[in-house]
């Protein structure tokens, strides 16, 4: 299944750049393309594994393409912050702005993909978010792309700010 994927890709992406990177990762095909000479990469990421979400149509660049619905985007980023071998920073980050901006949040597809039922997920998102060591080092990768003054808030405040979130969103559903 990856080959006839690679195969039928590979000569479609070619057309559009260089590929500097094309890698069969535990749940997708990865391919770094370049289509510029200097510093101008896209990543292009296709999931190996069963699709729930649903997509709608967006032009860019004069292109209609299909992207995850905003709903489904942010449930997949809630699960990934508790679901990852290793955490990411910037899912932290991501549960913050998804919260801090009212975006909305697909609970079905959370309890789909979890198997658990909203309410206990949120349970253990807090409690997986209460148990970040005190000194955890939150600003590793994230801090690269910060102001000084988002970083000071990022070490002093950010994890409190997501469980107060989360916290709050417990009841509804």
């Amino acid at each position: 299944e990856n080959d006839i994927i690679i195969t039928r890709l590979k000569p479609i992406l070619e057309k559009f750049g260089n590929i500097k990177d094309l890698r069969v990762k535990k749940h997708t095909i990865f391919w770094l393309l370049s289509y510029w000479e200097i510093d101008h990469n896209i990543k292009i990421e296709i999931s190996r594994r069963w699709v729930s979400w649903a997509f709608e149509s967006k032009t860019l660049f004069w292109k209609d393409i299909l992207i995850m619905k905003l709903a489904d985007m942010t449930a997949n980023k809630l699960i990934a912050l508790t679901n990852r071998n290793k955490l990411a920073n910037r899912d932290i980050y991501d549960i913050y702005f998804i919260f801090n901006n009212n975006l909305p949040i697909n609970y079905d597809l959370i309890e789909k993909k979890t198997w658990y039922l909203y309410k206990d997920f949120i349970q253990m998102t807090i409690k997986f978010l209460e148990n970040l060591p005190k000194n955890y080092n939150i600003l590793d990768w994230l801090g690269l792309v910060l102001s000084e003054h988002q970083k000071t808030f990022v070490k002093k405040d950010l994890i409190e700010e997501d469980i107060n979130f989360v916290v709050q969103i417990n009841g509804k559903k």
